[in-house]
């Protein structure tokens, strides 16, 4: 009976871990765990209960136990895990944001190479690729300039990333935002973004 209280809390901690990993960097591998873990914890948790109704008139509790264990760790570490995964996301962005900072002012002096098929795609260079899968920059009839730093791909369409706008709004930014319907502030010029 033990062992099954150490499977389900193996269940619950290995969901939890998928949970704040897809969190802070939303990628399709990242997607593909969470996923797969998900899929995983459903099963062992109707199993859980199975064996719980099966065998609690003679175990009482411990029948339930790793059922109960699941019910309640797995809603709980998504919740939880979401957090915390979203806050590592910010203290990482916070982090970045110096970066972030330099690679406009080199888009702004012209110091970015555009790509040669569309002209609004930038080439990073190598010492800031990390920051961003793809980048773009666009300025308005207005003169303001928006950047997209898309930093994490998911399946089939779900890709989020970050938004400088130079004069901290976004009027006049409907091209720009049309992919974009879920976006908050973060700081100074900068937006989150998703879709």
């Amino acid at each position: 009976m033990k062992i099954l209280k150490y499977i389900s809390g193996l269940v619950v901690i290995s969901n939890f871990v998928a949970v704040v990993l897809f969190s802070k960097q939303r990628t399709a591998e990242g997607q593909l765990l969470a996923t797969a873990t998900l899929v995983g914890s459903v099963i062992f948790t109707l199993a859980f209960c199975l064996y719980g109704v099966r065998f609690y008139r003679r175990d009482k509790f411990h029948a339930i136990s790793p059922a109960v264990i699941c019910l309640i760790g797995l809603p709980l570490g998504f919740y939880v895990g979401g957090a915390w995964g979203n806050h590592l996301k910010a203290q990482q962005f916070r982090r970045n944001l110096p970066r972030y900072q330099e690679l406009v002012r080199l888009v702004k002096k012209g110091g970015i190479q555009r790509d040669a098929l569309n002209y609004s795609a930038l080439v990073l260079p190598p010492q800031y690729a990390d920051l961003a899968r793809r980048a773009w920059a666009q300025t308005n009839s207005s003169g303001t300039l928006f950047i997209e730093f898309i930093t994490e791909f998911g399946i089939p369409v779900k890709h989020s990333g970050y938004l400088y706008s130079s004069n901290g709004k976004l009027d006049g930014a409907s091209k720009t935002l049309h992919p974009w319907p879920y976006r908050s502030g973060i700081c100074t010029n900068w937006f989150r973004i998703s879709d």
